[in-house]
């Protein structure tokens, strides 16, 4: 089917279903020539649409990915410190909360902590990996 005739089949039937955001969604998979592909396509880009921010996207990525060794789950918890000094750096420029009319000092971040942050970070990511291989292991 052309692509044209595919967006006039998704537009019948969405607009057979009614028109808010769920039926939208139901009308693309049972019109999509492989709705399984097209739901899995859907699930990946929600999973991988924003940037992983916070403990609990995180969480919801294990989760996904049928993460469930207690360890790393236990261990993302741990990534709260990174992401905290991240939104700092990038939200408020690394700036304390000023106490006089141009008082802009900035919060005291050594490199070692930073190095420590980083490490840890990388170290539960290198463990959700391992646990995602040993499932894709023969």
């Amino acid at each position: 089917m052309s692509e044209d005739a595919q967006s006039k089949f998704t537009a019948h039937a969405q607009k057979r279903l009614e028109s808010d955001a769920g039926n939208a969604f139901l009308a693309r998979l049972i019109t999509a020539s492989n709705s399984r592909g097209a739901l899995i396509e859907n699930y990946i880009r929600a999973m991988t649409g924003s940037s992983l921010q916070s403990v609990e996207q995180v969480q919801t990525v294990a989760g996904a990915l049928a993460i469930t060794d207690k360890a790393p789950r236990k261990d993302i918890v741990k990534l709260r410190g990174i992401f905290v000094a991240r939104n700092e750096i990038v939200h408020e420029l690394d700036l304390r909360e000023p106490s006089r009319h141009g008082d802009k000092r900035r919060r005291p971040r050594t490199i070692s902590a930073t190095t420590d942050l980083c490490h840890q970070a990388l170290d539960i990511t290198q463990r959700m990996i391992n646990s995602v291989g040993l499932m894709l292991a023969p």
